[in-house]
């Protein structure tokens, strides 16, 4: 999110015009003027204050990661720290909540923190990694949803009773007789 808002930033405090932006595009060393048939574009030269951000933004990411694993580990201390005192079931239950809870913080942790941090030391360390790998790299981010969504559906016991209810009315064995022989099909 932070990542998202730093051209708009830089665009506003800086307001380069279209023939800098073009002169800053010809000048890359590597060779980016395709991007102009790619559609609206912002190319900034390096700076000090550039510098700033991006270290700024793998700061907070990191930070935000580490504040949420120090959470995470109180709540697991916590909850395991009194366990002779409970019964049986609820600490199956306990062990079930702290399961689905990290897997809830390990789908947004690898989808979305993890490629948002290389992809910021790539735009700090220059030559680090090849333009194709942070490409590559940058299209694993739509996918934090559909990830992030999917384990919710499977954690939850609710929707995975429904969906696997659902499957089974879907591929419900129908007995067809052909020729006094009996066939199970499966309909989609």
């Amino acid at each position: 999110m932070i990542g998202q808002i730093i051209p708009v930033i830089n665009y506003t405090l800086n307001g380069n015009d279209v023939a800098t932006v073009d002169r800053y595009l010809n000048e890359d060393s590597h060779n980016l003027a395709w991007i102009r048939s790619c559609g609206s574009y912002y190319m900034e030269k390096r700076s000090a204050g550039i510098l700033l951000q991006i270290i700024l933004v793998i700061f907070v990411l990191i930070f935000g990661c580490l504040v949420g694993l120090i959470v995470f580990v109180h709540m697991f201390y916590v909850l395991h720290k009194d366990s002779a005192n409970r019964s049986p079931q609820r600490i199956r239950s306990i062990q079930r909540s702290l399961i689905a809870l990290f897997l809830q913080l390990a789908v947004p942790f690898t989808l979305f923190v993890v490629p948002a941090v290389i992809i910021f030391i790539g735009l700090l360390f220059q030559d680090l990694m090849s333009f194709e790998f942070m490409l590559g790299i940058f299209l694993i981010l739509p996918w934090h949803s559909v990830g992030h969504n999917l384990m919710l559906l499977s954690i939850t016991r609710v929707y995975r009773n429904r969906i696997v209810m659902f499957i089974k009315k879907i591929f419900k064995p129908r007995l067809v007789c052909l020729n006094d022989m009996a066939f199970h099909i499966y309909f989609l």
